[in-house]
């Protein structure tokens, strides 16, 4: 189950960083990707083992490292429902 949740968000990363279809569509994807993070951090995953895949997956370390910072740290006591809202609330917000 967490090398499934982990490939998901790694899939989700490379798209993320691929993304043209439009801002929006961009926050959609990044609060995704945030839940599954969330997901796994929940079933044990270590942050050394996303940050590691997402940066083998080809996100840039700068970005692995501030999703690190989002889901492992200042979100921690949040659920990844309660991440993903959030993530999404103010990505949406940012483009009006």
């Amino acid at each position: 189950m967490k090398n499934l949740i982990l490939s998901a968000a790694l899939t989700l990363g490379i798209t993320v960083t691929q993304a043209t279809a439009g801002p929006a569509e961009d926050c959609y994807l990044f609060s995704s990707l945030v839940y599954d993070i969330a997901q796994a951090r929940d079933f044990g995953v270590s942050p050394e083992l996303v940050f590691n895949a997402l940066v083998d997956g080809g996100l840039e370390p700068v970005y692995a490292a501030a999703l690190f910072q989002l889901v492992y740290i200042t979100g921690s006591e949040m659920s990844p429902k309660e991440l993903n809202v959030a993530v999404l609330t103010d990505c949406l917000a940012e483009l009006t």
